[in-house]
């Protein structure tokens, strides 16, 4: 069986990214350059004394108290989470 081609019209394209990425060129630009995309997420977006508790297993509370995420809480290497 062939696939047939179809062409596909892109109309439109979102970025809101950290690191003052918010269009396509800057996007490409933080790429190119290698550059850290991660940033601590703002405190009016994660309240870590909310969320935060050491005891595992606490409902409603998160074990990590770092507002970046982590590579082991996606298990993969450190790089691959940034």
């Amino acid at each position: 069986m062939t696939m047939q081609k179809e062409r596909i019209a892109i109309i439109g394209v979102g970025c809101r990214f950290p690191g003052g990425v918010n269009d396509l060129d800057s996007l490409w630009k933080l790429l190119v350059e290698g550059r850290e995309g991660v940033v601590d997420v703002p405190a009016d977006r994660w309240n870590v004394e909310r969320y935060y508790d050491a005891e595992s297993g606490v409902a409603g509370k998160s074990i990590a108290p770092s507002r970046r995420p982590r590579a082991t809480a996606f298990s993969c290497s450190a790089n691959a989470s940034l």
